[in-house]
């Protein structure tokens, strides 16, 4: 089990960020590298995890750039996400390959179904804006199974109120 984010270096110098990858901010700081992943099916309540690889343009300071993943729909926000920062002290330089683990629990209350999967950065100063004015990245789809536990209620339903939707009652 992850007791707390791993951050991950390469022991040889790396080399610059591949073709493929997304910069973000302007001038950007940092880029996503190889930006689509293949994101296996989960139960609900389950945990996912995922590993990021970010290419670092500028030295970055302490707890002064932190990287997140978001589950969700494009134009909503996220309904699971988990927010990382790159904390060791003046990590990072011109052309650093750093690996970032991600661990993001299920919300029981989620409905099954294709669920996006989203990427991003931020400062103290804002979100990092992607080359097409996007706040995050998509980096997959995430197939979202029935949970292994009844719902957290002791009358289900699945009732759409608008924008919301009701889930049970007791």
């Amino acid at each position: 089990t992850l007791d707390g984010p791993v951050i991950r270096f390469p022991s040889d110098p790396p080399s610059p960020a591949p073709e493929q990858s997304i910069e973000l901010g302007s001038p950007p700081p940092l880029a996503l590298i190889s930006p689509t992943l293949e994101i296996p099916a989960a139960p609900i309540g389950d945990r996912l995890r995922l590993t990021l690889r970010w290419a670092l343009y500028q030295p970055v300071e302490y707890g002064s750039l932190t990287t997140f993943v978001h589950i969700g729909h494009p134009d909503q926000p996220p309904v699971a996400q988990v927010d990382i920062p790159l904390q060791a002290p003046a990590i990072g330089g011109p052309g650093e390959i750093v690996s970032v683990d991600y661990e993001i629990i299920l919300p029981a209350t989620l409905t099954p179904g294709r669920w996006e999967v989203f990427a991003g950065a931020y400062t103290a100063a804002g979100t990092l804006i992607g080359p097409a004015g996007e706040q995050r990245i998509q980096v997959g789809t995430l197939e979202l199974l029935p949970a292994h536990f009844p719902l957290p209620t002791r009358h289900a339903l699945r009732a759409r109120l608008g924008r919301l939707t009701l889930v049970g009652w007791d």
